[in-house]
């Protein structure tokens, strides 16, 4: 039975003003850092009650139901908009100069899909030791691309 661990904190965040939720925060010994898919696992399940399996990043598309294929990160808004996509399923990100990307692996991050602000996406992950909520526009910034849009299997 896999455990999962209660957080040290949560803190509230608000989106479009009437949905609220409420994000995890673990402490080292629970989560050390650059355990990106572990935390997205974690916050998954305790924000919105999907037990996602354990793996890596990369390995998560092995384990789950890869519920689009992305080129571009403008794509994801589209499968919003048609309802492909919705809060709590897993991002896989492709981070450019990731030290995991090693044996062609697809991507080497994930982050959690929160909803929308005021039409900005926006997605919960941890970098390094930094739990952090960002938008589209960070991702691009910071020259990201999310790969793929997972979820559970049925």
């Amino acid at each position: 039975m896999l455990i999962i661990p209660p957080p040290i904190s949560i803190e509230r965040v608000s989106l479009d003003r009437a949905l609220k939720l409420d994000v995890p925060r673990y402490s080292p010994d629970q989560l050390p850092g650059y355990n990106c898919a572990r935390y997205a696992r974690l916050s998954s399940h305790f924000i919105f009650g999907k037990k996602f399996p354990v793996a890596h990043a990369w390995q998560m598309r092995e384990k789950t139901k890869i519920i689009s294929k992305l080129n571009e990160n403008s794509q994801l808004v589209s499968l919003i908009k048609k309802g492909a996509v919705s809060p709590g399923m897993l991002l896989g990100v492709f981070c450019k100069g990731s030290h995991y990307l090693a044996g062609g692996r697809t991507y080497t991050h994930l982050s959690v899909y929160l909803g929308a602000q005021s039409n900005k996406h926006l997605f919960l992950e941890q970098i390094g030791d930094e739990i952090r909520i960002v938008d589209l526009h960070c991702y691009d910034l910071e020259k990201k691309q999310i790969k793929e849009v997972l979820d559970l299997r049925p």
